[in-house]
């Protein structure tokens, strides 16, 4: 399969109720909370069922706003604080699921 979204289909044909996915695309952490997995952002923010449509409607929003024209700012450079959050939030999680 080719295409832009052809590594989410590959994802999601592989994916098991439980597993984890990393991901800071939006769409297809809806796609994983709904076959059951988990997903986390970049940072370590988790998708869930409180956030991920107030975060589904952002990327819409902001969508219609590039296409009409609008100039967004794209994500802040990565820090090593930022990674450090990952390690952290990531280790808490995995705590949390494996108990």
């Amino acid at each position: 399969m080719q295409g832009s979204d052809a590594a989410d289909y590959e994802i999601m044909n592989r994916l098991c109720a439980g597993d984890l996915v990393i991901t800071q695309d939006y769409g297809l952490a809806a796609l994983v909370l709904a076959k059951r997995g988990y997903a986390l952002n970049q940072n370590g923010r988790p998708y869930d069922e409180n956030n991920i449509d107030e975060l589904l409607y952002r990327r819409y929003t902001l969508k219609k706003l590039r296409h009409s024209g609008e100039r967004i700012k794209g994500p802040k450079k990565r820090s090593k604080e930022d990674t450090v959050h990952f390690i952290s939030a990531l280790t808490t999680f995995l705590k949390q699921i494996c108990a």
